[in-house]
């Protein structure tokens, strides 16, 4: 404690802006953290705290309240970074992180509410996914599930992952088509191509004219011809790329790099 004040007081007679705005908070942070190990007055706390300008600060005041056994406290500044950071970035650490301390005190209503925030927060998070499903016996999974998926917007590739996992290989299909994704045609090929070869092959066609359209050298023509290889694996494909192979000869005569990789088709 006293290594870390005397080097607080050196940083703030400090020239070196850079160094002070740096390392000044992480010292003043310790000097909390040691403050609740060494059981200071809550008060003290308290106002310690708020002398420091960081934006880690408050997560440190709220694990002391809660060593301290002042639960509301804790949960009160948790909330407000929740908010804080699912307003600014859209992520759900600190909702997480609410959901488990609900849990572990036994508040089942609250901690339900948090990890269904932290999952429109986190989509397609599969430890979350697992963790609200674990709620549901096997006859309510189903209208569980569709409650969470009616919430989803159709074109977050993110959720993918949940509905993979339940079988609903449709809903994916729906996200590759409305958002022209051909890598998650590629991540769940294996059975978007039994279920809806037409549907993929659609959408393959749409991103090689694109990429005909939009290309301007070498690499991407060659990206052009293997979206035309990856057409061909796919029923009637040989003739879809041959005419799509025509149609960019007829349209772009005068990209002499683009007719070599086109040659072959």
């Amino acid at each position: 404690m006293n290594f870390l004040k005397e080097k607080i007081d050196f940083l703030r007679k400090s020239d070196d802006q850079f160094h002070v705005e740096f390392y000044l908070p992480r010292c003043q942070e310790r000097v909390l953290e040691l403050m609740g190990e060494l059981k200071y007055p809550i008060d003290e706390v308290r106002k310690y705290a708020g002398t420091i300008k960081s934006y880690f600060v408050k997560e440190s005041l709220a694990k002391i309240e809660l060593d301290y056994g002042n639960l509301n406290e804790s949960l009160a500044i948790y909330e407000e970074l929740a908010e804080r950071e699912e307003q600014r970035w859209g992520r759900n650490e600190y909702r997480e992180k609410l959901m488990h301390i609900y849990k572990d005190y036994g508040n089942q209503e609250k901690y339900f509410e948090n990890l269904k925030l932290a999952m429109r927060a986190a989509v397609g998070n599969m430890e979350l996914w697992e963790e609200y499903k674990s709620n549901f016996s096997k006859e309510d999974w189903p209208a569980a599930r569709e409650e969470i998926f009616g919430v989803i917007k159709k074109t977050d590739y993110r959720a993918s992952s949940w509905y993979a996992e339940e079988d609903r290989y449709d809903l994916v299909m729906d996200i590759v088509e409305s958002c022209e994704d051909t890598d998650l045609i590629k991540a769940y090929e294996k059975k978007l191509k039994k279920l809806y070869p037409d549907r993929c092959l659609f959408v393959l066609s749409a991103k090689a004219d694109r990429v005909a359209h939009d290309g301007n050298k070498r690499s991407e023509y060659r990206k052009l011809a293997g979206l035309l290889r990856w057409i061909q694996r796919y029923p009637g494909g040989d003739e879809v790329a041959e005419e799509r192979a025509e149609k960019y000869r007829q349209a772009y005569p005068r990209r002499k790099a683009m007719l070599e990789e086109l040659m072959k088709f």
